[in-house]
């Protein structure tokens, strides 16, 4: 099981499905069934980026 499962279980998200190992990627779906928590105005969730951010954390072969 991926660790990125138990954060989202930790925090009150229940998995309702997860591909096989095997498959060669990894996909999930989780919903919250936790205590909803109100949201603070202005607070970011999470930032996207953009392909060159996420190119340039690939390992230099």
């Amino acid at each position: 099981m991926p660790l990125i499962c138990d954060w989202f279980e930790e925090r009150g998200f229940e998995r309702r499905w997860l591909s096989d190992p095997e498959a060669g990627f990894g996909v999930g779906v989780h919903r919250f069934t936790g205590r909803p928590e109100p949201l603070v105005p202005g607070e970011r969730m999470f930032t996207f980026v953009g392909y060159g951010v996420l190119e340039g954390t690939r390992a230099r072969t």
